[in-house]
């Protein structure tokens, strides 16, 4: 578990390049980063369903795994810079496109500034909820354990009225709160599960081969029970097999990945969790030109269902290609301080 100590987040600033980084935790993040991509390219509407059961939940996961206790003064300071700056950047990159090409529309700016998660949320950049989620989500936890100093039972049950209270707003309350607040509550449950996988079930991430297939294959059916899940909209399906699943399939991937780590390095395939900010933030922006592109070249996107496959999977290469170049920018640029990375 020590070696785990010198990441900080499953969104975070580009980490120095040590031995010691976990290439499991990196691809994991990756697989779940390629797996939002592919949403929002639009494959199949059962491929949309699967991975809403595991790949925002996933993130919450990992970021439980990898925390640090800290003053809530410090948290609030350090994922400011490397959460709230990030989104406000990205965020009014891409509010300032749609105005460029749609024209001005104040309920645009309205949900930037305010209800990321309302609609479609920030429009080409609808992913960056995650951020100020991620956020809030480190505040109240951080100040779960400011309350409970240091008694583990009390910070479990703080953390379960946390999300619990998210339910109730789900089910009773119609307002959105700002900034993913909500959302947040929820996933407070999803990051205290990570700190328990830490703490008791490192075993669940390193299972052997057939016992990750067999979690594999009952995970994605229990998946495809339950209802839609987009953690975003509020949409959880039955609440006690979002968790079953969030979890179970979580932990059942990253043990596939802690195998495959052992056997490949497999690293540029681990830089886009690595480098994963960059990817959640720029992928919708990029998509969009990219379908535009594919239009102007006269294909008809929708013409068959094996063309829109086609389509789909071409728009996918690319957009990960040019998102590995905006990687490249940010890393060899001063754009590298408007991410945190040093």
């Amino acid at each position: 578990m020590e070696e785990s100590e010198k990441e900080e987040a499953a969104i975070e600033p580009e980490p120095k390049k040590t031995p010691d980084r976990r290439s499991d935790i990196d691809m994991l993040k990756a697989f779940c980063i390629i797996c939002m991509i592919m949403g929002h390219v639009e494959f199949t509407e059962g491929f949309n369903k699967w991975i809403h059961g595991f790949h925002m939940p996933a993130f919450f996961i990992i970021s439980g795994y990898l925390h640090k206790v800290r003053p809530v003064s410090e948290v609030a300071k350090r994922r400011f810079g490397t959460l709230i700056v990030p989104y406000l950047f990205f965020g009014a990159l891409c509010v300032a496109v749609e105005f460029i090409t749609e024209g001005v529309d104040l309920q645009v700016l309205k949900r930037f500034l305010l209800f990321n998660t309302q609609g479609e949320g920030v429009p080409m950049a609808g992913a960056t909820w995650f951020l100020t989620c991620m956020f809030f989500i480190e505040i109240f936890y951080a100040m779960a354990e400011a309350v409970s100093k240091g008694n583990k039972k009390l910070l479990t049950l703080i953390i379960l009225f946390m999300s619990m209270a998210g339910i109730v707003i789900v089910l009773f309350v119609s307002a959105k709160l700002i900034w993913a607040m909500d959302t947040a509550l929820v996933g407070t449950g999803l990051y205290h599960m990570g700190r328990i996988v830490r703490l008791k079930g490192e075993k669940f991430i390193a299972m052997p081969l057939w016992a990750t297939a067999l979690s594999l294959i009952l995970f994605s059916v229990t998946i495809m029970l339950n209802d839609y899940v987009n953690m975003r909209k509020d949409d959880y399906g039955n609440f006690a097999l979002f968790w079953i699943n969030a979890l179970g399939m979580s932990l059942a991937l990253w043990s596939a990945f802690t195998l495959i780590s052992k056997l490949f390095k497999l690293r540029l395939f681990a830089d886009v969790g690595r480098y994963s900010i960059i990817y959640l933030c720029l992928n919708q922006l990029v998509i969009h030109f990219v379908k535009d592109a594919v239009v102007l070249a006269g294909i008809n996107y929708y013409a068959s269902p094996s063309v829109t496959f086609m389509c789909s999977v071409g728009v996918t290469i690319i957009t990960m290609i040019v998102l590995y170049l905006f990687v490249l920018l940010f890393k060899h640029t001063p754009l590298r301080h408007i991410v945190g990375w040093k």
